[in-house]
This record gives structure tokens, C-alpha cells and sequence, in this order.
């Protein structure tokens, strides 16, 4: 994955820079730099809304349409970006940050059959953390996501289809996270505390459930809606190192 911050220059233009992210750091690999990075816990709060897109093939949008401050996560097709001088190509797994407010002369162009996460984030949102090292091994703008949600029936988790998910309008979130993931890590039968929306960013990790769909293995761009609050609950196998968001949504969200 890589992350990038639409920032203003000098001269009140648009510049792209490396967005540094807030990630929870969890697992044996990591350092002792890393769990200084640990971000304040009031961040994840600083969010009001998830907004799944589909956007068509060269759809193009200018900086200073009244999109607002969001964080954009491309799950599908590709988005170049264009600010100033820089440039850059986003594929399913990265990550940028728009604010039309502070940066006015940027444009964004859509590629393939693209869809996106969008979260809007409030003004004290503020880059920090850690910038995610760009590595090999994702997936490319031509293949497909895989978009599943998690839904309990006689105590079991299933999988569903989540065919309606792109595109289906805002939903307000509790809270969101950045969570970077050790290789090897697992999880035993366990259950979410509240429906979870996640992204994967970078890396993968397999989820098992006692019912319909088995095992199923989630990778850059893929989304999981999990909503199994009582019951048996799911497994989590996390392959290679891994980042994801999470979006917190609250009980009786619009996909409920």
C-alpha cells in the first residue's frame, strides 16, 4: 500500500506528500519505535461518516467541488491523481487524503471499473503516525474485490453476499482505526463487540466461520462487513504483515 496527503505548497497550490497514518500496532515483530508511534486513542473519534463509491471509467473530479475533508481508500480500478506538479497512480490498498478546502487545484481521474471507501473525517483529523513502506504483492486495478459480510443465524456466523454495498450512500461511524497486524498472528473462536466495516490495505488474513462459506481469504482492497455480536463467532488467520481499517459502526446501521 501507499498513502499520500493532498497538501498545500508555499504559493497556496496543491502538492502531494507521503501521509503518515495512525496505526495500532499489534504483534511480535513489532519495535519499540513502533509502539511509540501508538496514537492517541481521541483520533479514532475524529470521524462522521463511511460512503462506499462506484465511480465510471474517467470520471474526473477538480479540487473545490465541496467534497469536504475525507480519507479516500481505493478498492477497485485505479485513481491518478494530480496536484501542482506531482503526480501519482492509486490502486486497490492506497490510501489519500483530500481536503477542497486547503488545496483548490488538484484533479482526480478514475480508471477501470473503480470503486472506493471514502471516510469523512473531521477538521482536528491531523496526518500522524508512521508512512506505510510501498511493497509488491497487491492487488492490480483490473482484478475484482471481494466484498463478503458476516451475519450470525441460530448462534453460527455465515458469510453473506454484500452485493449492495457499492454504491449505498453514507453511514455515520462511531469510530475508525489503522491497524497493522505481525505475520502468523491468529485468533480463536471469538466474537466483535459491535459491526466492524474492514478494509485491507495491505497483506491479508483468512477468516473462519462455523457456517455457510467455511474460510475465506481477504486481500488489498477486499471489505468484510462482520456483524456476528453473539454466538460461535469467527477465526482470524492473518497472512504475511498486514494493515487494514476498521470502521465502528453502530447497531442498526443502514446495512443491518
Amino acid at each position: 500500500m501507499r498513502s499520500f496527503w493532498m497538501a498545500t505548497d508555499g504559493a497556496g497550490g496543491s502538492r502531494l506528500e507521503s501521509l503518515p497514518l495512525p496505526f495500532q500496532h499489534v504483534g511480535a515483530t513489532m519495535t519499540a519505535a513502533d509502539l511509540a508511534r501508538t496514537p492517541d486513542p481521541s483520533l479514532a473519534g475524529l470521524v462522521r461518516a463511511v460512503r462506499p463509491i462506484r465511480r465510471r471509467d474517467g470520471e474526473t473530479t477538480l479540487g473545490g467541488d465541496g467534497g469536504g475533508r475525507r480519507l479516500v481508500v481505493v478498492v477497485a480500478g485505479s485513481l491518478a491523481v494530480a496536484a501542482g506538479e506531482s503526480q501519482a497512480l492509486l490502486v486497490p490498498g492506497d490510501v489519500l487524503l483530500v481536503d477542497d478546502e486547503a488545496s483548490r487545484d488538484h484533479k482526480l481521474t478514475w480508471g477501470g471499473e473503480a470503486r472506493a471507501v471514502e471516510i469523512d473525517v473531521e477538521d482536528a483529523w491531523a496526518p500522524s503516525g508512521s508512512v506505510p513502506p510501498a511493497v509488491d504483492g497487491g492487488r492490480g486495478p483490473s482484478g475484482a474485490p471481494r466484498v463478503d459480510r458476516i451475519r450470525v443465524r441460530d448462534d453460527v456466523a455465515h458469510f453473506d453476499p454484500f452485493d449492495t454495498f457499492f454504491p449505498a450512500g453514507s453511514q455515520e461511524v462511531d469510530r475508525f482505526t489503522f491497524t497493522h497486524f505481525s505475520p502468523g498472528l491468529s485468533g480463536d473462536w471469538h466474537t466483535e463487540d459491535r459491526p466492524n466495516l474492514v478494509v485491507v490495505l495491505e497483506g491479508g488474513f483468512e477468516l473462519e466461520v462455523g457456517g455457510n462459506g467455511g474460510s475465506r481469504v481477504f486481500g488489498p482492497g477486499d471489505v468484510c462487513l462482520v456483524e456476528d455480536g453473539h454466538g460461535q463467532g469467527h477465526k482470524t488467520r492473518i497472512k504475511g504483515e498486514t494493515r487494514i481499517l476498521v470502521c465502528a459502526l453502530p447497531d442498526g446501521h443502514r446495512w443491518s
